[in-house]
């Protein structure tokens, strides 16, 4: 296959004269009134090493998207060359059908009727003959609830369902009004212009009943891809007027994942529903039958559950007839003496305490507690790190004699703190929860200065008592968890990847053993040979996934890829002795799908968006596998601008697309995982929060099919401090019509450990420096280095001899011991080859870059500050018609963050002058290496980046391009493995919920009767 041509673009014709001379150019223009000789855009030079691994992306090259039958009757209307595999699905309600229903003469007919029935309101009859009361107490203290009633000739009975004319909801706000002719509104349906609702009871009192709502498919994230006729229980429920029925409903409950096959005409004017709507999140999930039951019809759960979410978190005290427990309840929370609590602060990280003053008197408002705080040993400067630091570094905590007075406002939730001993278990304790904490150290203030309040180690000799109740409450919680966790290790659950890139989604969720990373498929030469080097149990299929799918549906899950896919071998060369690919997984094989399908139509980074860019079909490709394998789970990933993609969009000039449906791809993603029965929830998650050391917002969809626990999306546990609000509101996801989502909402002072800067990260790498060049200024005219920096490591930069470069080994890896938790992790295994090596670059390039400051924030502008201005001949630097020209000659382009910054996103393009430009290290005179970027995307040491190259190439002739791309592409490890422990514990309450409940009882009544017993004996 060839690879795309490197053809120049054409110099854009200006009206350069219109501008004034740029200040750059001035400097070194030896005419003052000639015009600077601009030069235009280099083509990027064509490597000269093996490059297999070219995959081309042109439409022209790329295999047809294949998808399952059923995925293809869900994105017919909008995808017109997809390759579908297999037979043809009969008729159903999903695909054609459906479309088709909007304009059925019954279905609109039935909507009329419903029309007129709004229209000609009158004060309907309501007839309480026959009708027996009975008697409820409670919410609306003791008043006569019915089981039925008859409304004109309509008998109403609890557990119906009704339709109601659709009201605003808006507070305050008039509905708008129903048309009168539904042919005056051939757009119209019935999500828009009527309500659902289950009745629940019926009050004679006010001739209301108590309904529990519903919402239609269009009107919930699915919103114009949703079936017409499909409805969503929600948690919602109100007093409705019993003369706001207009009809009963004919709706029927299936089993998710089950579609009803239309049989009759009159079936157009039905409804089904399988699953429930949380309509703050925009997730999908089994029906809670607990929470709507028609037998318990005279209390309402649903109502007990709002008011208190919707009441103020108000002081609950606790106190037992034997006055052995004391404190208050919060937040859903209880807060004993002695407990360990987080407290809000102004900065992104909250403060840790014990309390050790509850409450007095009356609250009925804010109220305030005294504690003790902890210090972090994270902020002490006079902590000794020659030894190095441990992996959990930054759970450690040094108690202090600092006191607190603090509102019950600050209050962020409990926290479990331990003494660190010889018996802890420090491994288990800190693993089970981010929460999690020990101390180890005693100094009398939090500060250390000038020598004063130095870190002693904690002894008796500091009073220390905890909550025995709480501790050992949740030391048991962890223990079952642990065990839980070994089980699950034994037989663990397999997950597949069909665009596994490096392979890190999957392997960052196998850290504790509870997942294996089975299968994978993979395009890419280099990182097929990534994944094999780092999981060689993996099966991996370096081939199209697209052509495996078709493989697999023709030929069946678990048999050799042959017959119309006759000898289907690897891309590698390397492997192509070894005959076909091994036979794909059957789906009793896999248990979890996680995949980052491809993001580059997607991605911000992309300048060329196409309305007709092949790779914006393989997210079907990702569904129809779900739909072949049916795991329990799926864990999807993709960028941000995933979001934007819009299906049956038009080319709108050469780099935008317009018109289509907004957030088609999430839609329809959604649509067929809630069709294919599944559970589903989304959102946006900024990595830094999970400790990260980089921005990086990114695009999540958990799914869990019918009958397992929907996990949540994992909450933050480092701290990241938005810039602006723009960073800030960056986790929203805004529907036309659902309205505005946010999965998980950052707040600034919560997070429960520090968050991790560019010096967390790569500070004990080997430093060293790029030699300079002098091609432009000689080593007389440049500047020399200052005295701190004589013995830094030089290593030659070239890319006419060498494609990498960086320290020899006889160096060494490493300046010093790790000294933070996330260096210590990063060093957790022996690494056979750390990969600390830099892409070369030409001498222009290599002199710009080692004459840039040091200082953070320095970029190409400081070359005019040093007077050297002849390096600033670059097109994007002097140019007035540059891209970089019309916005101002921002700053950016050979750009160094400082130290106690964190890294901006890390994309596949690391260059100086690249769109995301930020690139030059904190210390040293070059850019990132490429072990540095993957620190910064949470990559262990030990993880190889493996290459396309021959065996025969040099160490220095590494394609190092290749290596970024599998790093920027990569999911962040932090965030991998937060999601693996939230879908483990989901697991685990899924399990052992009642089991631990009731192991929880037992140790809340014997631990009770223990104390009490003790103080009798006093």
């Amino acid at each position: 296959m060839a690879a795309p041509s490197n053809s120049r673009f054409p110099k854009r014709t200006t009206a350069a004269d219109l501008f004034e001379a740029h200040p750059f150019a001035k400097v070194y223009t030896p005419d003052e009134d000639a015009k600077p000789q601009i030069p235009e855009p280099e083509d990027e030079p064509a490597p000269d090493y093996p490059r297999l691994d070219e995959v081309p992306l042109h439409n022209d090259h790329l295999n047809p998207t294949c998808v399952t039958p059923f995925i293809a009757e869900l994105a017919a209307p909008y995808f017109a060359d997809l390759e579908v595999a297999g037979m043809r699905l009969p008729k159903g309600l999903d695909g054609p059908y459906e479309r088709k229903l909007l304009h059925s003469p019954v279905y609109k007919h039935f909507l009329q009727d419903l029309l007129d029935a709004h229209h000609r309101y009158k004060l309907s009859t309501v007839d309480w003959k026959n009708c027996v009361a009975v008697r409820a107490s409670g919410r609306r203290s003791r008043q006569e609830l019915y089981k039925q009633v008859k409304i004109e000739d309509k008998m109403v009975q609890v557990g119906d369902i009704v339709i109601i004319a659709r009201g605003s909801s808006i507070p305050n706000t008039p509905a708008a009004p129903l048309p009168k002719n539904i042919k005056d509104h051939p757009g119209a349906h019935a999500g828009n212009l009527f309500w659902f609702a289950k009745v629940l009871s019926i009050r004679r009192e006010d001739n209301t009943f108590h309904g529990q709502w519903f919402e239609h498919g269009s009107q919930t994230v699915l919103e114009e891809l949703a079936h017409p006729q499909e409805l969503f229980l929600t948690n919602l429920c109100d007093d409705i007027k019993l003369s706001a029925i207009l009809s009963h409903c004919i709706c029927r409950r299936l089993p998710p994942g089950e579609r009803p096959r239309p049989q009759k005409v009159e079936d157009e004017t039905k409804f089904f529903y399988s699953l429930m709507y949380d309509r703050k999140y925009g997730a999908f999930m089994d029906i809670d039958d607990k929470q709507s039951s028609v037998d318990e019809f005279l209390t309402c759960t649903l109502c007990k559950a709002r008011n208190a979410e919707k009441s103020k978190p108000e002081l609950i005290r606790i106190r037992d007839r034997r006055r052995l427990l004391e404190g208050f309840s919060y937040l859903g929370e209880d807060f004993h003496y002695a407990d360990g609590v987080m407290i809000s602060s102004e900065t992104g990280l909250c403060l840790i305490g014990q309390i050790l003053g509850l409450p007095k008197g009356r609250c009925t408002g804010d109220f305030w507690i005294t504690v003790r705080l902890f210090g972090r040993m994270t902020k002490r400067m006079d902590l000794d790190r020659a030894d190095g630091v441990g992996l959990y570094e930054d759970r450690r905590l040094f108690l202090s004699d600092v006191y607190l007075d603090v509102c019950s406002t600050e209050i962020v939730g409990k926290c479990y703190i331990l003494p660190e001993s010889p018996e802890m278990q420090l491994k288990t304790w800190v693993q089970s929860s981010p929460t999690h904490f020990y101390f180890s150290h005693f100094s009398k203030t939090l500060e250390y200065k000038n020598g004063s309040s130095p870190l002693i180690p904690h002894s008796d000799d500091h009073e220390f008592i905890l909550c025995g109740y709480c501790m050992e409450r949740e030391q048991t919680h962890a223990g079952e968890l642990k065990n839980f966790i070994d089980r699950l290790s034994e037989e663990p659950l397999r997950v597949f990847d069909p665009f596994a890139g490096v392979g890190a989604f999957a392997l960052s969720m196998c850290g504790n053993g509870s997942f294996k990373f089975t299968h994978a498929c993979e395009i890419d030469v280099s990182a097929a040979r990534t994944i094999k080097k780092n999981s060689p149990d993996t099966v991996v299929y370096n081939q199209c996934s697209n052509l495996l799918l078709k493989a697999a549906t023709l030929n069946g899950p678990g048999k050799h890829l042959t017959g119309d896919l006759e000898d289907l071998e690897s891309l590698d060369p390397s492997l192509r002795e070894e005959g076909p690919l091994p036979p794909l997984p059957t789906p009793d094989q896999i248990d979890c799908i996680v995949s980052g399908f491809p993001c580059q139509p997607h991605s911000s980074m992309n300048m060329y968006a196409k309305s007709r860019d092949r790779q914006n079909e393989l997210f079907l490709n990702t569904i129809s596998w779900v739909d072949l394998m049916k795991p329990k789970y799926c864990i999807f990933e993709n960028v941000k601008g995933f979001i934007r993609y819009r299906l049956g969009a038009t080319q709108d000039g050469p780099h935008r697309v317009a018109e289509g449906t907004p957030l088609g791809g999430l839609k329809l993603i959604m649509r067929a995982l809630v069709s294919m029965g599944y559970q589903a929830r989304f959102g946006l998650l900024q990595a830094a929060c999970y400790g990260t050391p980089q921005s990086r917002v990114r695009f999540f969809l958990i799914a869990a099919k019918s009958g397992h626990r929907l996990p949540n999306f994992p909450k933050p546990t480092h701290e990241f401090t938005p810039n602006n609000e723009k960073q800030k509101n960056s986790n929203s996801i805004c529907f036309p019509i659902a309205g505005s989502i946010t999965a998980i909402e950052i707040k600034s002072g919560f997070a429960p450990m520090p968050g991790n800067t560019i010096k967390d990260a790569i500070e004990d790498l080997r430093r060293f420096d790029w030699k300079n060049p002098h091609k432009v200024y000689s080593r007389q005219e440049s500047p020399g280095d200052p005295p701190e920096r004589r013995g830094v490591i030089k290593v030659k930069c070239n890319s006419e001899t060498a494609t990498c470069c960086g320290p020899s080994l006889r160096h060494g890896y490493y300046e010093h011991p790790a000294y933070t938790a996330f260096q210590a992790f990063c060093r957790s295994r022996d690494a056979a080859d750390v990969q600390h090596i830099t892409l070369c670059f030409d001498d222009a390039t290599v002199e710009r870059a080692v004459n840039i400051s040091l200082a953070a924030r320095a970029d190409y502008h400081t070359l005019l500050l040093k007077n050297m201005a002849k390096l600033l001949d670059q097109y994007q630097m002097i140019d007035p018609t540059s891209a970089n020209a019309r916005h101002g000659f921002k700053a950016g382009m050979y750009g160094r963050l400082g130290e106690h910054e964190i890294f901006y996103t890390i994309v596949t393009n690391i260059r100086p002058t690249a769109k995301q430009s930020w690139v030059m290290n904190p210390w040293d005179h070059r850019i990132y290496s490429v072990r540095e970027l993957a620190r910064a995307q949470g990559f262990p040491d030990h993880f190889e980046f493996v290459t396309d190259d021959d065996q025969s190439v040099t160490k220095d002739n590494l394609n190092i391009l290749s290596m970024h791309r599998g790093i920027g592409n990569a999911v962040p490890w932090p965030v991998g493995d937060a999601l693996s422990k939230e879908l483990i514990g989901a697991l685990f309450m899924e399990k052992e919920g009642a089991n631990l409940q009731t192991i929880l009882d037992r140790h809340d009544r014997d631990w009770l009767e223990v104390h009490a017993s003790a103080r009798s004996n006093l």
